[in-house]
């Protein structure tokens, strides 16, 4: 309760708060807004720097507690992994709490606080408090990169880190890079929702990306699917390039012989095991895997479906297996990577209707998958050599082939799957990529 609503109890006074508290963040939302297009339009000449050190801002919309949660903070080991960079500082935005720490591989985060304004959240002016907070974070930022002479801005999102990283970019003259990870498109299709609730809506969202896009220095797509999508939305196509994503665990690149089968741990010995892993969010169409299972079920009575992660569709999705009937579905729950490691590799054939690291991660498995043809499966996953390519939502076609696999474990689906993602998911060559496209940024071959 706010210290207003302490003082006069009433839904009226909340209300007018809330009102007033929308009305103040939109006028300065909208001076923000106003900025970050000024600055988006003013012509300006970059500093490229070719010296022998470089150093690099990174703006990340995650936090650390997040990405531990997650396990995968080798992914945040792996940024500077060949040492690339002299200074390498991981910003995150909107975390819990302002605090700094130091990683290895010379790798500094620092974390920028949510609700600094603890006054005006209590009297319950949440977005202005918000909206505040975003412009002091930006400037904040933007010393930041002047002290300690940072080289190349770089963005994870383009949306409020898109528009921090064009201000910082106009104020402090140096090259901005956006890496895009994720079909905003599609997922805006699959929920209905923007990327950004506070945002409001997708329009807004699309007008941000397309400037954000078209002003970037450089525009790294994580696969070819992302690249183009990036290209579609208004990015320069001469200065736009696939560069594979990192933070693929290093275990998962290491001969099968080093993984352990756990299906005796699972007590499915006797059993044809059929794997998801991911998040259980709408978007990621978990509901479809059950629907083809029901039917891959009826053909093969000995198998088991296994749900590994967690999300906001869990009750959702047991209420469509009680509907169905299902008894051989299994939710193990968020997992570990130690344990997805030989997760993937104990069981029979793994179903991806849409994920990103999770394919990655399964195919170096050299277990058999099934996956929709939808964004950049295609490019790991080629239907009939290195797994089975099906039509997106056709759960029929999808439970087709997985009773085509389950049927058939002779097929080498998988340990060409396995060999194709060694070549496209190098850590050093990704790395080795990288490096060559900043190389030539700092010496103005994109100028």
């Amino acid at each position: 309760m706010t210290i207003l609503n302490i003082i006069i109890h009433g839904d009226s006074l909340k209300i007018i708060i809330e009102v007033i508290d929308r009305v103040i963040s939109i006028i300065i939302f909208c001076f923000y807004l106003f900025l970050f297009i000024f600055f988006s339009f003013i012509i300006n000449e970059i500093d490229y720097n070719s010296k022998n050190t470089v150093s690099i801002l990174r703006l990340n919309p995650t936090c650390c507690k997040d990405i531990k949660n997650k396990g995968i903070m080798n992914h945040l080991y792996q940024l500077n992994y060949d040492a690339y960079f002299f200074k390498y500082y991981e910003a995150h935005i909107f975390c819990d709490k302002t605090k700094k720490f130091i990683l290895k591989n010379n790798i500094t985060v620092i974390e920028f606080g949510k609700n600094r304004y603890k006054l005006l959240n209590r009297l319950g002016f949440k977005f202005t408090d918000h909206i505040l907070n975003e412009i002091k974070t930006t400037f904040e930022l933007k010393e930041l990169a002047i002290k300690q002479n940072i080289d190349i801005i770089l963005s994870q999102e383009p949306y409020f880190n898109g528009i921090r990283a064009l201000i910082i970019r106009a104020i402090t003259k140096k090259p901005y890079i956006e890496n895009v990870i994720c079909d905003y498109d599609l997922s805006f299709k699959s929920t209905g929702k923007p990327a950004y609730p506070k945002l409001k809506y997708r329009k807004i969202e699309k007008i941000i990306e397309r400037i954000v896009f078209k002003n970037a220095d450089l525009v790294f797509g994580g696969n070819d699917h992302l690249t183009e999508y990036a290209i579609r939305n208004g990015a320069n196509k001469n200065r736009t390039f696939t560069v594979r994503d990192i933070g693929i665990g290093e275990k998962h690149f290491l001969p099968l012989n080093e993984r352990k089968n756990i299906k005796e741990e699972l007590n499915l010995v006797s059993k044809k095991a059929i794997l998801y892993c991911g998040r259980l969010h709408k978007e990621k169409y978990v509901e479809d895997v059950i629907r083809a299972f029901e039917i891959v079920s009826k053909e093969v009575p000995d198998s088991v479906l296994l749900l590994a992660g967690d999300g906001e569709q869990r009750e959702y999705l047991e209420e469509i297996i009680k509907s169905l009937n299902l008894k051989n579905v299994i939710f193990l729950g968020f997992k570990p990577q130690e344990y997805i490691f030989n997760l993937m590799y104990s069981v029979d054939l793994i179903v991806s209707p849409l994920t990103g690291s999770s394919l990655v991660e399964a195919a170096l498995s050299s277990t058999p998958i099934v996956a929709y043809d939808v964004e950049w499966h295609s490019e790991l996953i080629k239907d009939g050599k290195t797994g089975r390519l099906v039509k997106f939502r056709d759960y029929e076609e999808m439970a087709n082939a997985m009773i085509e696999i389950l049927n058939n474990p002779g097929l080498n689906y998988g340990e060409n799957a396995r060999k194709l993602a060694i070549e496209m998911f190098s850590l050093e060559k990704t790395l080795e990529q990288r490096k060559m496209l900043i190389d030539k940024l700092l010496s103005g071959e994109f100028n």
